[in-house]
C-alpha cells in the first residue's frame, strides 16, 4: 500500500517482472529499462527477464546499469528462443512467483502462452503487455498466442498503435505514450557549437542526424528506411555543400547501407554510440523517415534535445507534434530529398521544448503505468500465484 497525496490509499502490486526479447539496442528495451529506473526510484519492486541470451554492447550496458541500481535480471538459455527457453521461463516463474508479469514484444507472448499451455494451467496474477509497433503480427503462432494470452491489460505506446491493434485483443487496451529520462539541456548556439567541437564537427556547416538500429528482413521493408534516407541525401545533393548526414546505430543491414552508400563520404557511419547527448546538442537537424514505428524514443529524444525534424508522415511522428518539423510521405525519396534540400537550421522555441519533454518524460510514462497496474491491482483480491506443474 502507498498513500497518494490527498491521503486516499493504494494497492502496488508486490513484485513486478518485465520479459523482453533480448537485451539488445532497441527502443522497447530501452525503454523497459528506463522505465524499470524509475518504477524502482518509487519503491517498486522490478526485474527484467530476457528470454535469449543474445545480446550487444548497448545490451550489456543495460544490464551493468540494471545490476548497479539492484534491479534483478536474467537470461533465458540460450540464444534462440526454443523449448528450453519456454522450461527455463517456467520455472523462472514458478521460483520467483510475481505479482504482476508484463511482456513486451510478439516471443514473449508466444512463450508465455505456451509455458501455460505445456502444463495446463494459467498464471494467476496479474498479467500486462505492451504493444510497441503500429505492425500487427501476421504469422499464425504470434496471433494465436496473444488469444492464448487474452487476459492480459494491454498499453500501447500511441494512439496508432492501439487502432492497429484494437481488433485483435480482447481485453482492456490502454494508451500510455512512452517516455524517456531527459538529462541533457535544451541546446542552444553556444551549446551546439562546444558539442560540434567536442566532436571534431565543422561548425561552419550542417549536421544532420538519424539515431536508429539497421534492422529488418530487407532493406525495402526496414522499420527506419534508412535505404530511402540515402537516397534522398544523395538526390539532395547536399554533400556537395559540405554538409553532412551522420547516422548513429547498427545492425544486419549495415553492410548493404554501407553499400548504397559508398563513394559519398558526406554520408557518416558512426555505429553504436556512448556519446548520444552529444551529438543530439551538436546536431543542426533530425532526419527521421520511418516506415513503421510505434513511439520511436530516438525522435522523442530529438524533438526533446530542441531539433528541427524532417519526418515521414505516418501517425506515431504525428502524434509527437514536434515544435518545428517538416512531414513528407512515407517512401518518397523526392519528397524527402526535396525537403532535406530545403532545409535551414533553426534553434526551437525552448519552452516548446520544454513542454515537449514533459509529455514524453520517463516520469510521465511511469505514471500511466502506475496507475494501470494499481487498477487492476486492486480489481483482484486474490492472491498471486505462479505457473506451477
Amino acid at each position: 500500500m502507498r498513500t497518494t497525496p490527498s491521503g486516499a490509499s493504494v494497492s502496488n502490486p508486490r513484485r513486478i517482472v518485465h520479459v523482453i526479447g533480448a537485451f539488445i539496442a532497441g527502443g522497447a528495451e530501452r525503454f523497459v529499462v528506463e522505465l524499470c529506473f524509475e518504477l524502482k526510484a518509487r519503491g517498486f519492486d522490478v526485474a527484467v527477464w530476457a528470454l535469449s541470451s543474445r545480446t550487444d554492447e548497448v545490451g550489456l550496458e543495460m544490464q551493468r546499469a540494471l545490476s548497479d541500481r539492484g534491479i534483478e535480471i536474467a537470461l533465458g538459455p540460450q540464444v534462440k528462443v526454443r523449448w528450453p527457453t519456454i522450461l527455463w521461463y517456467r520455472e523462472q516463474v514458478r521460483r520467483s512467483s510475481p505479482d504482476l508479469i508484463h511482456l513486451h514484444t510478439p516471443n514473449t507472448e508466444m512463450v508465455h502462452a505456451a509455458a501455460s499451455l505445456c502444463i495446463g494451467e494459467r498464471f494467476a496474477g496479474r498479467l500486462f503487455r505492451t504493444v510497441h509497433s503500429i505492425k500487427r503480427p501476421t504469422a499464425a503462432l504470434p496471433r494465436l498466442a496473444y488469444a492464448m494470452n487474452r487476459e492480459a491489460t494491454s498499453i500501447a505506446v500511441s494512439q496508432a498503435a492501439a487502432e492497429t491493434h484494437r481488433s485483435m485483443i480482447d481485453a482492456p487496451l490502454f494508451t500510455v505514450s512512452n517516455g524517456v529520462s531527459f538529462t541533457q539541456p535544451v541546446r542552444d548556439q553556444e551549446l551546439s557549437w562546444n558539442a560540434k567541437r567536442g566532436l571534431g564537427l565543422d561548425p561552419n556547416v550542417q549536421h544532420c542526424l538519424h539515431l536508429g538500429r539497421m534492422g529488418g528482413d530487407s532493406l525495402a521493408s526496414a522499420p527506419k528506411a534508412h535505404d530511402v534516407l540515402i537516397q534522398a541525401w544523395r538526390r539532395s545533393e547536399k554533400g556537395l555543400d559540405g554538409h553532412t548526414l551522420h547516422l548513429l546505430g547498427d545492425g544486419p543491414l549495415r553492410h548493404e547501407l554501407e553499400r548504397l552508400a559508398e563513394d559519398d563520404p558526406s554520408i557518416v557511419f558512426h555505429g553504436i554510440r556512448s556519446d548520444v547527448a552529444q551529438w543530439l546538442l551538436a546536431a543542426d537537424g533530425l532526419l527521421f523517415p520511418s516506415r513503421i514505428e510505434g513511439l520511436p524514443l530516438a525522435a522523442i529524444e530529438g524533438i526533446g534535445a530542441g531539433l528541427p525534424c524532417v519526418l515521414s508522415d505516418i501517425g506515431p511522428l504525428r502524434e509527437l507534434e514536434p515544435p518545428a518539423a517538416t512531414y513528407v510521405p512515407v517512401d518518397d525519396v523526392g519528397a524527402l530529398a526535396q525537403a532535406i534540400r530545403e532545409f535551414r537550421p533553426v534553434l526551437v522555441n525552448a519552452e516548446q521544448t520544454l513542454a515537449f519533454r514533459t509529455r514524453f518524460s520517463i516520469q510521465t510514462a511511469a505514471d500511466g503505468y502506475i496507475a494501470r497496474y494499481q487498477q487492476r491491482n486492486e480489481s483482484r483480491s486474490l492472491p498471486a500465484q505462479a505457473l506451477v506443474a
